[in-house]
């Protein structure tokens, strides 16, 4: 099959981007043709690409601009399936739908939520409500809004388009039960709708790592106020001197004076230790050398796949419990899920894991097998390519 895979930015990091590039591979190794269209980012990551600017364009006079260039990269690769991830303009979207089988593919809130996130930035809470009109007053309020009246009609376009467009796809596949669940909120959803978890892009340890020889603790991904940074910081603060902080992400320079501030607060600047964004061997060092991987999102996070690669690698997770993370992180069993902002609760629970090495090792375990079991890239790319091919019995996710 030839498959087009369409998404606003190409890159090495970040958890889409992970994951699109390691189903290209995967994909491409059973023999089938895979193109890329994107809106910006590095072509050089994958050998077939096609650049379309206006993926990333929110703004409605680019519309029609953009369902003129995908159309031009559809024509170039002539797919049989377009596989639609991260788009802002609903013309590309609209040009893929034109040309036939589409595939759309929900890795976060974009196509249900004006602002993306489901998130309260002044009050830091989660949004409960599905799109509508009012969600820009709301929003303004609120602070999730943008106070560009062009930008929030776009924004809400888009939401709006995929609303009345939806039973056009051919499958729309949510990253978690959590996304499934809002999005069938927003729509009215054929059966069309499933759960396809993530894959994890790494193999499963054989054994967790051996016993560490100091305590630490691991922030992975990226640096952002709705990730949690100030959480983990608190989180910090709370445990034995002698345990270190690390943060492996991309803080830009709002964010490292934000650690560095809310760090000295605390009284934890000493063990604070930045990386920034680090290649695959690297990242899989420190996280080996980590005594537990902690995931203190604010946002309702639609997966959270640095958590499956944790596991995989062995590595307990202590996260708090907010959108899909329940979908891979057992509370007991492979780490500890901790009410939303509960820094205390997160503290004493990494504590448990710091003061038991046995209890380490059990978790560890069970997140292997886990991730063994349920996020196999086998299974997760044997059931995409049913679901292209609209395979009938065959047993989809």
């Amino acid at each position: 099959m030839k498959i087009l895979h369409i998404n606003d930015h190409l890159a090495l990091k970040g958890g889409v981007e992970v994951y699109l590039l390691s189903l290209a591979r995967e994909l491409s190794s059973r023999g089938h043709k895979i193109g890329i269209a994107y809106g910006s980012g590095d072509p050089s990551v994958w050998s077939t690409t096609y650049s379309v600017p206006s993926i990333s364009s929110v703004a409605l006079r680019n519309h029609s601009k953009g369902r003129q260039e995908m159309a031009e990269a559809i024509s170039k690769f002539e797919p049989d399936v377009c596989h639609v991830h991260g788009v802002y303009n609903p013309g590309v979207i609209d040009a893929c739908l034109n040309h036939g089988p589409t595939v759309l593919h929900l890795h976060d809130y974009r196509y249900m939520c004006p602002s993306s996130g489901f998130f309260y930035r002044r009050s830091r809470n989660i949004c409960e409500r599905t799109c509508s009109v009012a969600c820009f007053p709301i929003g303004l309020v609120r602070g999730c809004q943008t106070p560009r009246l062009p930008a929030g009609l776009a924004y809400l376009k888009r939401v709006k388009y995929v609303q009345r467009h939806a039973g056009r796809f051919q499958s729309v596949l949510a990253n978690s039960q959590f996304v499934a669940e809002r999005f069938s909120r927003a729509t009215s959803m054929p059966s069309s709708l499933c759960v396809a978890h993530y894959f994890c892009p790494i193999a499963p340890a054989v054994e967790p790592p051996s016993a560490k020889k100091h305590s630490s603790i691991l922030f992975l991904g990226r640096v952002r106020e709705i990730k949690g940074i100030v959480p983990f910081l608190e989180v910090l603060s709370l445990l034995p001197k002698g345990v270190t902080g690390t943060i492996v992400g991309d803080p830009d320079q709002s964010m490292k004076t934000l650690i560095e501030r809310e760090s000295k607060r605390l009284g934890c600047h000493e063990r604070i230790r930045l990386t920034g964004w680090l290649g695959r061997n690297d990242v899989a060092r420190i996280v080996e050398q980590a005594s537990a991987v902690l995931f203190p999102s604010l946002w309702a996070e639609p997966f959270g796949i640095v958590g499956i690669e944790a596991m995989a690698r062995g590595i307990p997770v202590v996260g708090f419990d907010v959108g899909g993370v329940s979908d891979w992180l057992v509370d007991g069993e492979t780490g500890y899920l901790v009410p939303r902002n509960d820094v205390t609760q997160m503290a004493e629970r990494v504590k448990a894991l710091l003061s038991d090495s046995k209890l380490r090792m059990v978790m560890g375990r069970r997140g292997i097998e886990l991730v063994r079991k349920k996020f196999c890239v086998s299974d997760h790319v044997e059931k995409l390519i049913a679901t292209y091919q609209q395979q009938e019995g065959f047993d989809l996710w």
